[in-house]
């Protein structure tokens, strides 16, 4: 009997290692046919679930944020915050536009509201706007909680693929008040990559429509976060925001929500 050839033996290896990959290899999360509720609860599970998303109720963000306007110029700003929400809040800013520093006090103590702009007198403000916060800004730019709202109409459009071999699921998010978003969704891990709609923006009286891009993902006890949100009009890049750090773990000193004490 005549054995197989060398070529032959390769062969049957190569098919019989695909097999195997291709059998352990995890099916995409997402599907097209998925009914929109069931797609927005697979994205929130996606992010950790309500769990995940219950952990940014307090700590600590360094973060950096660079808005470029054209002929205007670049607005910079690093932002130190602590948080303990509902309620509490301090956030310390500062920025630099058209050759001037300045630095920015927001503290947040329950009822009470508090900031001051360089060496100005502390200003009391009646209202607390984090008074009933669950989450910080930071958070609602990225969080599929946020960005994909029940209350809004969510339908799939199609499956595109990327030049990296990926696909990605395309979701358009319509309401009755604002212009229809969109939003690509990696199928297989469902993060968010890239999501298009209004947004407000410094020196702008109008919400302008901008191509977010995230990327840098990495796992924090409240999820996956991007650490890099990038967005585009027309073309140009307009935003660039960093995530520095990320804290949730260690207790946010009371100190801290106090407006007389000086941040470290």
């Amino acid at each position: 009997m005549k054995s197989p050839n060398t070529d032959t033996l390769h062969w049957r290896l190569a098919v019989f290692i695909v097999g195997i990959i291709a059998h352990f290899r995890p099916g995409p999360l997402l599907l097209a046919d998925d009914p929109p509720d069931l797609t927005n609860q697979k994205l929130i599970s996606a992010y950790g679930g309500q769990d995940a998303l219950a952990g940014w109720s307090s700590g600590r963000l360094h973060y950096e944020v660079e808005f470029t306007f054209p002929g205007i110029g670049n607005w910079k700003a690093q932002f130190k915050e602590m948080f303990q929400l509902p309620g509490k809040m301090r956030r310390e800013m500062n920025m630099h536009f058209r050759s001037k520093d300045s630095f920015t006090l927001m503290v947040a103590n329950t009822d009470s509201y508090w900031s001051r702009t360089d060496n100005e007198a502390l200003q009391r403000h009646e209202e607390n706007p984090y008074k009933d916060a669950r989450c910080m800004e930071i958070v609602r730019g990225f969080h599929p909680q946020y960005l994909l709202d029940p209350a809004q109409r969510l339908s799939v459009q199609r499956i595109s693929h990327r030049p990296d071999g990926g696909r990605d699921l395309m979701l358009m998010i319509s309401a009755d008040d604002r212009e229809p978003t969109e939003c690509r969704v990696d199928i297989l891990t469902g993060i968010i990559r890239e999501f298009v709609g209004p947004i407000r923006v410094p020196l702008q009286s109008n919400p302008v429509t901008v191509r977010y891009e995230y990327t840098d993902y990495r796992p924090t006890p409240g999820g996956p976060v991007p650490h890099r949100m990038t967005g585009y009009r027309d073309g140009d890049k307009i935003i660039d925001l960093r995530i520095w750090m990320i804290d949730l773990d260690t207790p946010v000193d009371p100190v801290a929500f106090k407006p007389s004490i000086d941040g470290d």
